[in-house]
């Protein structure tokens, strides 16, 4: 792809959680190129961030970054402007509700006048309530797979609201914040559910640094000790963290740059990731990612 062909991708802020692809360096991995043609959307990176935390498996094999930014970067440019979302939701589409939330929280595909954490969370806590809904046709049964994605979108929303607010990293806080609770809570009937994503992971770290910063018994006390999910999910993390460590050269493209890691070799033969045909390794081929 010659530079008159593609252009600059923008820096990915960690907003909703720490860098996905394995690069230990915070600033050569965020730069990337695209297509020329590739639709352009305010606060896409924040749309990004937000749904590879809440939907993502944290095992799902790794896609390199420039392959998501264009695919959510087409799939919101497709057919998907706000004013049909709602109509879906109104129509009693569950996973309209969730694109109304992620779009609303982030300022990506609305009019970045309309960006509220205080109305996404109200939507998104709608439909873990029905009961509550604005939509006349609500109460209406998600799917487990909708309903999964939203408590997973929902904890990562009531974190970050609790990150705003003057309580955060108070021992008041950690006592009685609303938000801090509901993010245990639905990241934990996420996982629960079978979604193991990144947000519950950040949350039960958060939660540790907190008791340990205050002097607080955290797994072992009823407010969060309760959540066993989530830090049966977090205890598998760190093992497979430890593992993928323990051989990290082993399982990590050798392209510079590249950051892509598995936890089997023949992972590393179905990558198919971003990188130039100049510098692409022998090994990788389109299968798979590609």
């Amino acid at each position: 792809m010659s530079p008159r062909e593609r252009r600059q991708g923008p820096f990915i802020p960690h907003t909703f959680g720490r860098c996905k692809c394995g690069c230990p360096d915070s600033e050569k991995h965020n730069a990337y190129w695209v297509p020329a043609d590739t639709p352009y959307h305010e606060n896409l990176e924040q749309y990004l961030a937000l749904k590879e935390e809440a939907f993502r498996d944290v095992y799902a094999r790794p896609v390199p970054l420039v392959k998501t930014h264009i695919t959510y970067a087409k799939y919101l440019d497709r057919d998907m402007c706000i004013g049909a979302v709602y109509d879906r939701a109104e129509d009693g589409d569950a996973e309209a509700l969730v694109e109304i939330a992620v779009r609303l929280a982030t300022g990506c595909g609305i009019n970045v006048d309309h960006q509220s954490l205080e109305s996404a969370i109200e939507h998104i806590d709608h439909l873990i309530s029905p009961e509550k809904s604005p939509f006349d046709t609500f109460p209406m049964a998600p799917s487990e797979d909708v309903l999964r994605r939203a408590l997973s979108v929902s904890a990562s929303l009531h974190s970050w609201r609790y990150h705003c607010s003057k309580r955060a990293g108070t021992l008041h806080g950690f006592r009685i914040d609303a938000d801090l609770y509901r993010a245990a809570a639905h990241a934990n009937a996420a996982v629960d559910r079978g979604l193991r994503c990144m947000g519950a992971i950040r949350i039960a770290e958060d939660l540790l640094c907190l008791g340990k910063l205050h002097r607080q018994p955290v797994r072992g006390a009823d407010r969060f000790g309760k959540f066993q999910a989530m830090w049966a999910a977090y205890d598998e993390y760190l093992r497979v963290q430890e593992k993928r460590a323990g051989a990290s050269r082993r399982y990590m493209c050798a392209a510079e740059h590249c950051g892509v890691r598995a936890m089997k070799r023949s992972h590393l033969k179905q990558c198919a990731g971003g990188c130039s045909p100049e510098s692409k390794p022998i090994y990788c081929s389109k299968e798979g990612l590609g």
